[in-house]
Formats: structure tokens, C-alpha cells, sequence
């Protein structure tokens, strides 16, 4: 594939062709390889119960969480890397506020990346 301004790269996903800009299409194969790489493996941490962890930040955060919300929020819990996507208003920073907050009180750096770019790693 020629390295040009402009070139593009053709792919079958779930069964359309679809064209895509080509450095586009390359970093996104490269950032779906290196989370595939991270999320290898259990977490080495332990385990935190969503049955009283949920709750608490509901209090603390003054917010009710829809089921598939808690769900949501299990999963990032059970998981050494989590992706959350969506649209404007679907609730992707609400997600975020409910497994942050619940590992405030452990020792653990969380790294936090948007699309636009901006990305905080915080120690706990």
C-alpha cells in the first residue's frame, strides 16, 4: 500500500466493503491489536464486589443507574480494560464516574482516553 496523502484501504466488515483512509485504518488495526494485548490474562488486583460497590457510588454520586448501566459498570469492574462507546448522551460518562469512584480507595493508577485525544492517567 503506497504511504500517499489520500490512499485508501478497502475491508469486508460484517460482510459490507467498506473503504477507509489508509493511516486511519492502520492506527485503528494498531489500537485494537494493543488492547487486545492488554486486556490478556486476569487483573492483578483484586477482585471488587459490584454488589456494594455499585451502590456506594450511586449515594456518593447522587445518581440511579439503569440495569444495563450496572451491568455495564460490573463489566469495567471485572476487566483489566474496558472500551466504552456511544453518542453524545447515551450515558458514557456516567459509566465512567460509577468504576472510577470505585477504586478511589485502592492503590491502582487509571488511565482515561477520549477520541478527541485527551487522555489522564490518575493515581489512586
Amino acid at each position: 500500500m503506497s504511504s500517499r496523502v489520500g490512499a485508501v484501504i478497502a475491508d469486508d466488515l460484517e460482510g459490507r466493503r467498506c473503504v477507509f483512509l489508509a493511516g486511519l485504518y492502520r492506527a485503528e488495526r494498531e489500537i485494537a491489536e494493543k488492547l487486545k494485548a492488554l486486556a490478556i490474562g486476569r487483573p492483578r488486583w483484586p477482585v471488587i464486589d459490584a454488589d456494594k460497590a455499585i451502590p456506594w457510588v450511586e449515594q456518593r454520586a447522587k445518581l440511579v443507574l439503569a440495569d444495563s448501566q450496572r451491568e455495564a459498570v460490573r463489566a469495567a469492574l471485572a476487566s483489566k480494560v474496558v472500551v466504552i462507546t456511544g453518542g453524545p448522551g447515551v450515558g458514557k460518562t456516567t459509566l465512567v464516574t460509577p468504576s472510577s469512584r470505585s477504586c478511589s480507595r485502592r492503590p491502582w493508577a487509571i488511565a482515561l482516553c477520549a477520541p478527541t485525544g485527551a487522555c489522564r492517567q490518575t493515581s489512586l
